[in-house]
């Protein structure tokens, strides 16, 4: 095994003793208990943990979400040893790079991530994973020179009777502005990282592009996105996040 795969390990291993220790909370078990025997087995259990399989026994068998779990931590799933295809395309979307998009005639979006080496090619139905970003556009049906442009429903028509080889003019790139994020209360524990996923989601910005101005007493943070105020806060809904708080979207004019 890799020592970059063990370090992944290590982590998950970390991540999941820390939920241990929610769950023991302040009052350790009386020994002899049964509270005491089931935190005996989760501590042996954790640290036998070798490889990611392993790791998601473990989760499975806990009845914890699987999903959820990936989410939080941000693990590099295929260098820690799981094959591409067992990903699950939520975590892809969430934590992978949007390379590039285009509308279906189904109401439907076709997406390329790029997530841990690899290309996912989404279109709603089925995953298709390849590792160059030439092929993913070829299967996407994507010009590689606009794969950086997102593309809006209304450049294909219905009636076209194929929307991979229609050949729509291409739309500019989107101009992005500059945009302060306010959140009047930021939410604790695993809820704040979903958060922030969503946040982050929402802004359509990686997370090293979102600039933290200021911690307390509101959290704000400065970025640069080509996202309107009314799509961030309809997707912020879709993803079903509170924040517990209200969340200030405040565009900043060109001087």
């Amino acid at each position: 095994m890799s020592q970059v795969r063990k370090e992944i390990i290590e982590r998950m291993k970390s991540d999941l003793l820390k939920q241990v220790d929610e769950w023991v909370g302040m009052h350790r078990p009386v020994e002899g208990s049964e509270d005491y025997e089931t935190w005996q087995w989760k501590l042996d259990t954790i640290n036998s943990i070798e490889t990611i399989d392993d790791a998601i026994e473990y989760v499975e068998c806990n009845f914890l979400d699987i999903n959820d779990f990936f989410l939080t931590g941000e693990y590099e799933l295929i260098t820690a040893g799981l094959a591409p295809e067992k990903v699950p395309s939520s975590i892809v979307s969430e934590l992978g790079e949007l390379i590039a998009e285009r509308a279906l005639p189904s109401d439907t979006k076709c997406e390329i991530f790029f997530f841990d080496g690899k290309y996912f090619v989404l279109d709603g139905t089925r995953t298709q994973i390849v590792d160059s970003k030439k092929d993913a556009l070829t299967i996407a049906g994507i010009e590689e020179d606009s794969s950086d442009d997102f593309i809006d429903d209304q450049e294909y028509s219905t009636h076209s009777p194929n929307p991979q080889t229609s050949s729509s003019p291409k739309k500019p790139k989107r101009n992005r502005k500059v945009v302060l994020i306010v959140v009047t209360k930021w939410p604790d524990g695993t809820m704040a990282i979903k958060f922030g996923y969503a946040l982050r989601n929402a802004l359509n910005v990686e997370k090293d592009k979102m600039t933290l101005l200021q911690m307390a007493p509101e959290r704000i943070f400065r970025v640069e996105t080509d996202v309107s105020e009314t799509k961030f806060r309809a997707t912020m809904k879709s993803k079903n996040v509170s924040s517990g708080g209200t969340i200030l979207f405040i565009e900043i004019p060109e001087i």
